[in-house]
């Protein structure tokens, strides 16, 4: 399987518009399910399998950074304008991260009227805050450490094993307490942070390295089945620790809080689904299923925002939580899923197509939104358009 320069791997795309649909239907479980039906044995391996979304999500960003370096690895270490519209992107992403976090009224007003509680809540690292993080750091890496390839990509899975190693050591030490939750907030395990740089950056580092053994393969095929492979024993030898050396409630807490081996858990699994998906993707690709998450893979940022948007705001009641909050069955919450991924797709599917034919008219649509958010984040109150509590 020959890779042209500038051509998508579709495979990739496929996992991330799979782990999208994933997304939308814990957050929408999660949400709106009544609690009577929150309990059972499909439940639990409902929850135990959603953890796994963002994972995904994290480990294809270090995928699409593992390939977006390899063919541009000249302009980045001479620093072409290449590296600055990757810089450009991130700095957005950030940006999206931070507005998501921002009170339900977004408004000004609102934000320098926060406590402490709230300046925390904001302060919080989530999928998108580590996606940038990790990008930064592994940029930082690969223009100082210009070593070969192969080296290259056996320290990023050395450094992917270590940030899994530290959680162990950084929760408990104390340190944390010592810093402003500002920066502390980056780095504390969940509830405090919900996706701490490490290990989360494990994740990434991992996706990186792996990828980047692939895609700098001969064989291609052959390599994927390696990885297949070793991902999958390595499965199955965390599950293996887990029920030997954690068997009581207290023990198996501690190993879904902070264990190593339940790191390596989750990372290889998404691994191993990784290289699944590259096998089906010549079986899928006739099929317009295939094209369906693709399409949501390529705009994953929109969906990610529009679902959040859709789910959870409170503005004028317009969340679907506003409605569904803890009281719906699993029928309607299958129903609510489908119908926040069908308007999530044909959100995406618009936009894709509009950034292609009319980018011109795109980028006017796109100015004129951030400007209705400015206007309405800075002068809502004084224009109506804001109720403050």
């Amino acid at each position: 399987m020959e890779i042209k320069k500038n051509q998508r791997l579709a495979f990739i795309d496929v996992l991330r518009g799979l782990a999208c649909v994933w997304m939308i239907q814990t957050h929408v479980l999660n949400t709106c399910l009544s609690s009577e039906f929150q309990s059972g044995t499909f439940w639990n391996w409902l929850n135990i399998s959603n953890g796994f979304v963002s994972v995904c999500f994290v480990f294809c960003a270090g995928a699409g950074f593992s390939i977006f370096t390899s063919r541009n690895i000249d302009s980045i270490l001479s620093l072409k304008p290449t590296l600055f519209t990757y810089l450009k992107r991130l700095g957005f992403i950030l940006f999206i991260g931070y507005v998501l976090q921002l009170p339900p009224e977004m408004s000004w007003n609102r934000l320098l009227s926060m406590n402490e509680i709230e300046w925390m809540k904001f302060y919080e690292f989530d999928v998108l805050h580590t996606i940038v993080a990790s990008s930064v750091v592994s940029l930082i890496i690969v223009f100082f450490l210009r070593v070969k390839t192969t080296y290259k990509l056996s320290i990023f899975f050395i450094l992917s094993i270590c940030c899994y190693i530290l959680p162990l050591y950084l929760w408990d030490s104390g340190i944390l307490k010592l810093i402003p939750y500002e920066i502390g907030t980056i780095f504390e395990k969940p509830p405090l942070s919900a996706f701490p740089l490490f290990p989360w950056m494990g994740h990434y580092f991992l996706g990186i390295s792996i990828t980047g053994v692939f895609y700098n393969s001969k064989n291609k095929r052959k390599t994927m089945l390696m990885v297949s492979g070793i991902a999958f024993t390595t499965f199955l030898i965390s599950i293996l620790l887990k029920n030997t050396f954690y068997t009581s409630p207290i023990d198996a807490k501690e190993w879904w809080d902070s264990a190593f081996s339940h790191f390596v858990y989750r990372g290889s699994l998404v691994a191993f689904l990784f290289s699944l998906i590259y096998f089906l993707e010549r079986f899928l690709h006739t099929f317009a299923i295939a094209k369906f998450f693709q399409i949501l893979g390529k705009e994953s940022l929109v969906i990610y925002a529009l679902h959040l948007f859709l789910l959870y705001s409170t503005y004028k009641k317009m969340g679907l939580k506003e409605w569904f909050f803890n009281s719906s069955t699993p029928t309607e919450v299958v129903f609510l899923s489908l119908s926040l991924t069908i308007v999530s797709f044909f959100a995406c599917y618009l936009w894709s197509n509009s950034k292609k034919k009319h980018p011109t008219g795109t980028k006017i649509v796109q100015y004129g939104f951030w400007f209705w958010f400015f206007v309405f984040f800075f002068f809502g109150k004084q224009l109506g358009l804001v109720v403050q509590p």
